[in-house]
């Protein structure tokens, strides 16, 4: 009986965490909501797939609502968060008697300061690119068993599944976290538990990609990883200059559909793949622009005389993006004539009928939300994270695990930077989504080194 009643403390106990998390939906009066968001929630009802979008989010969305809420989505969402940051202490505390306190504080000092509640509280994809940093971590050097191997493999296959830059992202801290551990024999030690973990996320990642180039080729006959990315980066060049320049030097030798419209190219990206009556959809959109697009961006990349203005323009945004995390944005841009139709459609097919009843008295729709201050705010929190860590890094040895925790973070929020900056735009929402990470960072270094001193000598 005990044992039943501790067991259920603990689920209500995560349970409450998952709602702490939820507190910016709650202060909304519904779930948060993107552009993009109801169009994720119409292709989890139809489970239609879509040129435009991985399937991998609309599954969640079907699994965690069961077609009743979108409540239940943020919950999850939340639920996971908390999950994976209470690992996370358990690996790397010191001092680990009081876990389940630091895990609260933690998880309320987050859901205030940093961007981590707004971002589980939205009806979007974002928050799994940090819950695949934690996973990464957490699979490779928690103390684990078969069940924590499934959660940590679950999420990693609904991030990868949801959104094409978390698979390059996944890529590249694996790379980087082995760098490490192959070149300093301080972590000699750890090589053989990181090798049972990396074994496994390897295979979970190999299995997602084999799935989605099947998923692709099934629905849309082309065996590859994602069916935008080439379209993606093509946008992206415009912003460089590059595609205007290459139209100027080779409509004159090769027959090309651009050709017909070189002279009214759009300067900027996003006005080039969003705007409905743009050159993009003249030329047939995301399911009849893609080889051509692909074959420009291959005789670019095979062309060196581009390589310095590439090499210096996305050297600058990565620059850019790092530094742009600011909420707002489109959450407040929710009445625009571009909803509505999503709005409609989504009205139509979610039984509930959520949309009508429930967002319309929202917050976000009435524009009665405000992130001026708190933007303020966590611009502010994020630099004296960094001074916190910088500190302790410059004055203490730090222990094995608490490094590598440090160096996956960190090249997770910056490979999130390049890959999003480089392969589709620099866009707020992109780095927000993982720099509340920061801040989760310097919570456990004080923890570990700082907070032990001051204690000690409050005792004196």
């Amino acid at each position: 009986m005990k044992k039943i009643n501790s067991v259920l403390l603990i689920v209500l106990y995560f349970i409450l965490t998952a709602l702490i998390l939820c507190i910016p939906a709650f202060y909304n009066q519904y779930v948060m909501l993107y552009s993009d968001s109801l169009l994720y929630l119409e292709q989890s009802i139809k489970l239609i797939p879509t040129v435009d979008r991985p399937i991998g989010y609309a599954y969640f969305i079907r699994a965690t609502t069961w077609q009743s809420t979108m409540w239940m989505v943020i919950f999850f969402q939340g639920l996971i968060a908390s999950l994976l940051i209470y690992h996370t202490l358990k690996t790397v505390l010191i001092n680990t008697v009081f876990k389940k306190v630091y895990h609260f504080f933690a998880i309320c000092l987050l859901t205030f300061f940093t961007t981590v509640g707004w971002y589980v509280s939205l009806l979007m994809p974002d928050i799994f690119t940090s819950f695949l940093i934690l996973a990464i971590f957490n699979a490779l050097f928690g103390r684990n068993n078969l069940i924590k191997y499934i959660f940590y493999s679950t999420v990693i296959i609904f991030a990868l599944l949801s959104h094409s830059s978390n698979i390059p992202i996944l890529a590249l801290i694996l790379i980087v976290t082995w760098l490490i551990l192959l070149l300093s024999k301080r972590f000699a030690e750890i090589r053989k538990k990181a090798l049972a973990g990396s074994i496994i996320i390897f295979a979970v990642f190999v299995c997602t990609l084999v799935y989605l180039v099947k998923y692709n080729y099934d629905h849309f006959h082309k065996a590859q990883l994602s069916t935008t990315t080439g379209i993606f980066f093509f946008a992206r060049l415009i912003d460089t200059g590059i595609i205007e320049s290459y139209t100027k030097e080779n409509c004159n030798q090769k027959e090309l559909r651009i050709c017909m419209y070189k002279d009214s190219i759009p300067k900027s990206s996003q006005d080039f793949l969003w705007n409905v009556n743009g050159i993009f959809y003249k030329m047939g959109g995301w399911s009849n622009y893609q080889e051509e697009s692909k074959l420009i961006v291959k005789d670019i990349l095979f062309t060196p005389k581009y390589y310095g203005t590439i090499l210096s323009d996305f050297s600058l945004s990565t620059f850019k993006q790092l530094t742009k995390f600011q909420l707002g944005g489109d959450l407040l841009n929710s009445q625009t004539e571009q909803w509505l139709p999503v709005y409609e459609s989504a009205k139509k097919y979610f039984p509930r009928n959520e949309i009508k009843r429930e967002y319309y008295d929202s917050r976000q729709f009435k524009e009665k939300m405000g992130f001026e201050f708190f933007n303020g705010v966590l611009y502010f929190v994020v630099f004296c994270s960094l001074m916190i860590i910088a500190f302790v890094l410059y004055r203490y040895k730090i222990e094995n695990k608490m490094f590598l925790l440090l160096a996956i973070v960190f090249s997770g929020v910056f490979f999130n930077a390049a890959v999003c900056a480089n392969l589709s735009n620099i866009i707020n929402r992109y780095q927000a989504r993982v720099i509340w990470l920061i801040p989760f960072m310097a919570f456990i270094i004080f923890l570990n080194y700082i907070f032990p001193k001051i204690f000690a000598l409050l005792k004196k």
